[in-house]
């Protein structure tokens, strides 16, 4: 396991699509095409990769309010 991959906000716009722990909440499956994209190199690619048949975990604290 890992805690992910972090890079400055100028890596964002254009790459590889990227999870944000917010993406974990939002729906009960991921739509591909409306993450946010991040340059990467090819090893970070291989390391980072997320698989069909992963297991995603989140480790933050997120609050959410019900109003």
């Amino acid at each position: 396991p890992t805690n992910g991959m972090f890079k400055k906000n100028d890596s964002y716009g254009e790459g590889s699509p990227i999870i944000w722990v917010e993406n974990l909440f939002e729906k009960y499956f991921l739509e591909f095409e409306n993450l946010r994209k991040i340059k990467t190199t090819d090893k970070e690619r291989k390391q980072f990769k997320v698989n069909e048949g992963d297991v995603l975990l989140c480790r933050s604290s997120i609050k959410f309010y019900n109003f």
